[in-house]
């Protein structure tokens, strides 16, 4: 049945993005959105600002630890996007209690 096909489909390998591409892409777009989101306006945890509002700092460290454990398997940042959403999660009920 899907012999006829066979011959029609063209195969497209898209290569993954490297560990260091995705560092880029989480500082550079991801976390920018997500801390506009948070209500985080600077990369700082420990002070806040003049308006009150708290500040976050992920280090490239802790980025590459949540590359390497949670979403290194994945080509694209879907994974990275869904595991830095949960660190803000956890760090705002953390500031909130």
């Amino acid at each position: 049945m899907l012999a006829p096909l066979i011959d029609r489909i063209e195969v497209i390998n898209v290569p993954a993005y490297l560990p260091i591409e995705k560092l880029n892409i989480a500082k550079q777009y991801l976390m920018p959105v997500l801390e506009k989101e948070y209500g985080f306006t600077e990369h700082e945890v420990d002070a806040t600002n003049s308006q009150g509002k708290e500040n976050l700092t992920l280090t490239d460290a802790a980025i590459m630890e949540i590359i390497s454990h949670y979403c290194n398997h994945e080509a694209g940042v879907r994974n990275l996007k869904k595991a830095l959403d949960r660190v803000f999660r956890k760090i705002v009920s953390k500031l909130d209690s």
